[in-house]
């Protein structure tokens, strides 16, 4: 119980407990086998209840040709299509010992760049410490996959490829609607 104690916003502890049923039905996917379609359904499920709290891309950001891009009602849809796209991504790229994990050690660290750009102050704020917390772990967890702490390697598997795919997705989308990246930089971060 000590993820739902975190200092952390109450959004991100939806987002964090919503994407426990993504890592769930990826697990049994990795243990027997259960196909796609269940960790489809589930990531959209998880998904859906994010979205319930008001978490959504509706804003895509302004344009010099075409200016302002709000979606209205195409936001849900969007969005569902969006964190689909980029769960799914980084579950293919997973072949290659460490890929993965650099990638979304990466992305964790432009979304820093971004944020001290935007304005400096963002870094201390609460939400921010959860992103510290997970380049941590990526990094933790890089030394273990590559080797470079000797001792039996640690795998990511469909769980955690699906994982760092729905929770980098998601972290994206809520720092566009706090306004701690601009939403026409989202896309780069991935």
């Amino acid at each position: 119980t000590q993820v739902f104690n975190l200092d952390i916003s109450y959004n991100l502890k939806i987002i964090i407990i919503s994407s426990s049923l993504v890592v769930l039905i990826s697990y049994l996917d990795d243990s027997i086998k259960i196909g796609i379609l269940p960790r489809l359904i589930s990531q959209v499920f998880a998904s859906l209840i994010i979205i319930g709290f008001n978490i959504s891309i509706s804003y895509i950001g302004s344009y010099p040709i075409i200016g302002e891009i709000y979606l209205s009602n195409f936001s849900f849809l969007f969005t569902l299509f969006c964190i689909l796209l980029v769960t799914n991504a980084y579950n293919f790229i997973d072949g290659i010992d460490g890929l993965t994990s650099t990638q979304f050690l990466i992305s964790l660290l432009i979304i820093l760049f971004y944020i001290y750009f935007e304005n400096p102050e963002n870094l201390k704020s609460i939400d921010i410490k959860f992103v510290y917390i997970l380049i941590f772990l990526s990094i933790m967890f890089l030394l273990f996959n590559l080797g470079l702490i000797p001792s039996k390697k640690i795998f990511l598997g469909d769980n955690g490829s699906n994982l760092l795919g729905f929770i980098l997705g998601w972290i994206i989308i809520y720092f566009a609607l706090k306004d701690y990246i601009s939403s026409t930089l989202c896309i780069w971060v991935v």
